[in-house]
């Protein structure tokens, strides 16, 4: 469940730059999850996820138009905390997921 920016209650999370929001369902993980993504207007993005010690486990651009989801699999990954960063060309968010 993922509150929005407005108090109600929806699949999209936190907002960027008042552009695009972002959700990653489930959370915690134990191998595969799924990344939400919603924008307003059509932008890409930089999608990059780091392990805990800050390695970059992927990394991919991503075009995103209305509501694209982008599957997650952190099978091969050791258990732990992840940060996965969304980047555009004026701004970046994270958001931390958890392998148990």
């Amino acid at each position: 469940e993922f509150y929005g920016v407005d108090g109600t209650v929806s699949l999209i999370g936190q907002l960027i730059d008042n552009d695009y929001k972002i959700a990653i369902y489930p959370n915690p993980v134990t191998d595969l999850s799924k990344i939400y993504l919603q924008s307003s207007i059509p932008v890409e993005v930089n999608v990059t996820i780091y392990n805990s010690v800050g390695m970059i486990v992927t990394s991919s651009n991503v075009f995103v138009s209305g509501e694209t989801s982008i599957p997650l699999n952190l099978t091969n990954q050791a258990k732990g905390i992840f940060i996965i960063k969304v980047q555009n060309r004026n701004s970046f968010v994270t958001k931390t997921i958890f392998l148990k």
